[in-house]
C-alpha cells in the first residue's frame, strides 16, 4: 500500500490545453438534410395529434368530457383541423353520443387498445425498470425530478400516469480539419456514461466524449432511438451536460442526425435506423404506437371508403339527370320534327284540294 506522499508523488498532471478546446468549437458542420430519417419523424405527425385528442378525454373525470368543450381545445392540443373534422377522418378513436349535449368518451376500439397497452406494460416492467434504472445511473445525483421524467416517459416507453456508431448519409462529406478532428476524438479513451465526471475540466476534450457518450445513452433508451432536443435538455444539470449540448447533435452528424420536422429539433441516432429511415432493432414498447395507429388508420380507412360512395353516389345522380335531360332534348326535338311534318303535311293536303 502506497503512503499519501508517494501516491501524490506518482501522480502526473497533465496541463490542459485550452487552444485545443476552442478549435473544438470554433469548427462547423454544415447540416445536411436526410429525407429518410425527416420522413420517420414526420410519420408521427398524426400519431401524436390523435394521442393529444385522446389524452384530454382519458384525462377527463370518469373519461368523459363535453363535446364542446372538447372542440375550444384544439389550439392546445395543436390539431390543424377543427376536432369535429379530425373525428371524422379518424372515427374509430373516441364515440360521441347524440345531441343536444353531446358527450366524447373512448371508442370500444380505444378500449380494447387500453386493455391491450395495460397488459404489454405488465409483461415488459423489467425491461422498463432496467430503462428508468439506467436514465437515474447517468444522473450525476442518481436521481432525477418526477416531472423531468413525466415530460420524457413517452420518448422512453415509460407508463403514462393520469395524475401526473459513425454513419454519415449519401453525399455527406467532412473537410479536411474536420475530418482530422473526428480521428484524433475518436482516438481518445471511452468515457462510461456511467462513470463519475466531476473531475472533468467541462471544456476538455474528454468531457465532450463523456457528453457524446451520455447523448448516445440516453437516446438508445428511447423506444424510437429519438427524441426531441427540448426534452433532452431539462435534463442538463443532472447529466452534467453543457447548456450548449445541443452543438453536440451537429458536431457529430456521423453518430447523430437533428430532424428540423414538426418544427421542433429532434435528435435521431443514425445507426438505429436503416436506409429506408426504418428501425433495425425494434423496442417492444413500439407495438403500443402500432395498434394506434392500426385504430386511426382502420377509422380513416372508413371515412375514405365514405367519401367514395358519396362521390360515386354524387356522379351517378349527375350522370341520371345528364340522361334525363337528353332524353327531354330528345323528345323535344322529336316532337318538333314531328310538328314540323304534321305542318308541311297540311300544307301539301291544301295545295292537292286547291288543285
Amino acid at each position: 500500500m502506497l503512503l499519501p506522499a508517494v501516491a501524490a508523488s506518482r501522480l502526473v498532471l497533465v496541463p490542459f490545453r485550452l487552444s485545443a478546446a476552442r478549435r473544438i468549437s470554433s469548427l462547423k458542420v454544415p447540416w445536411k438534410r436526410d429525407p429518410a430519417l425527416d420522413a420517420a419523424i414526420a410519420r408521427d405527425r398524426r400519431f401524436l395529434q390523435a394521442s393529444r385528442l385522446v389524452r384530454e378525454v382519458l384525462l377527463s373525470p370518469g373519461r368523459r368530457l363535453l363535446f364542446r368543450y372538447l372542440t375550444k381545445r384544439r389550439e392546445r392540443i395543436k390539431l390543424p383541423v377543427h376536432v369535429p373534422t379530425f373525428l371524422k377522418r379518424y372515427p374509430t378513436l373516441l364515440a360521441v353520443s347524440a345531441p343536444p349535449e353531446p358527450v366524447a368518451s373512448p371508442s370500444p376500439h380505444l378500449l380494447a387498445f387500453l386493455d391491450f397497452a395495460s397488459r404489454l406494460y405488465e409483461l415488459h416492467a423489467p425491461l422498463l425498470a432496467s430503462r428508468l434504472a439506467k436514465l437515474l445511473m447517468i444522473s450525476s445525483t442518481r436521481a432525477l425530478p418526477v416531472t423531468k421524467i413525466a415530460a420524457a416517459k413517452r420518448y422512453f416507453g415509460i407508463r403514462p400516469r393520469p395524475n401526473f456508431t459513425v454513419k454519415l448519409p449519401k453525399g455527406f462529406y467532412l473537410k479536411k480539419e474536420m475530418r482530422e478532428w473526428v480521428r484524433d476524438w475518436l482516438e481518445l479513451p471511452y468515457i462510461s456514461p456511467y462513470a463519475d465526471a466531476s473531475g472533468l475540466h467541462p471544456a476538455s476534450p474528454e468531457a465532450e466524449k463523456r457528453s457524446i457518450g451520455v447523448l448516445h445513452e440516453v437516446l438508445s433508451l428511447t423506444v424510437e432511438r429519438r427524441m426531441a432536443v427540448p426534452i433532452i435538455g431539462k435534463f442538463c444539470d443532472e447529466y452534467r451536460l453543457p447548456n450548449a449540448f445541443a452543438n453536440a447533435f451537429t458536431r457529430h452528424p456521423g453518430i447523430f442526425y437533428v430532424s428540423l420536422k414538426g418544427g421542433i429539433k429532434t435528435a435521431v441516432l443514425r445507426e438505429a435506423y436503416d436506409e429506408n429511415g426504418e428501425l433495425i432493432d425494434r423496442d417492444p414498447m413500439l407495438e403500443l404506437k402500432e395498434r394506434f395507429v392500426a385504430i386511426m388508420e382502420e377509422g380513416h380507412k372508413q371515412y375514405l371508403e365514405d367519401l367514395k360512395r358519396k362521390r360515386e353516389a354524387l356522379q351517378k345522380d349527375r350522370e341520371d339527370a345528364g340522361r334525363q335531360d337528353a332524353k327531354a332534348e330528345i323528345e323535344d326535338r322529336v316532337e318538333e320534327e314531328w310538328h314540323s311534318e304534321a305542318s308541311e303535311g297540311d300544307d301539301d293536303t291544301d295545295d292537292a284540294y286547291r288543285q
